[in-house]
């Protein structure tokens, strides 16, 4: 009997909580291969679902941790915050490629401000 489930759903889905969404962490701790937790994983939805939760959970937390990185102050986290969230106001690395007889010229890594003065990009 080659079809024949070792976990059942409620266990592969419990195997889920507290994995973020890492399919081998969840898998680890069911004791199986890769390959048939893949197969639970395609047989029943409920469970790519269960991981795909558990990703946002991951994020959210992740989020989180850098949100009190940055109400510590932490410059680093300040700034990976700014040139990923803060682009429309100017911050963040903005590449122009210039195309000079058909010939691309490397990008020109630059900060600017933005014409409306928000940030000062990270002058």
């Amino acid at each position: 009997m080659a079809n024949k489930l070792r976990c059942s759903k409620q266990a592969v889905l419990e195997a889920c909580k507290g994995s973020m969404g890492i399919c081998e962490s969840a898998r680890a701790r069911l004791g199986i291969s890769r390959r048939a937790f893949y197969n639970y994983r395609q047989r029943w939805p409920e469970v790519q679902q269960a991981l795909d939760d558990e990703l946002q959970r991951g994020l959210d937390y992740a989020e989180s941790q850098l949100m009190q990185l940055i109400r510590d102050k932490d410059f680093r986290a300040i700034a990976f915050y700014l040139e990923r969230k803060g682009r429309e106001r100017g911050w963040g690395q903005q590449q122009q490629v210039t195309v000079h007889n058909d010939t691309p010229v490397q990008p020109i890594i630059c900060f600017e401000k933005t014409p409306e003065g928000g940030g000062d990009g990270g002058q």
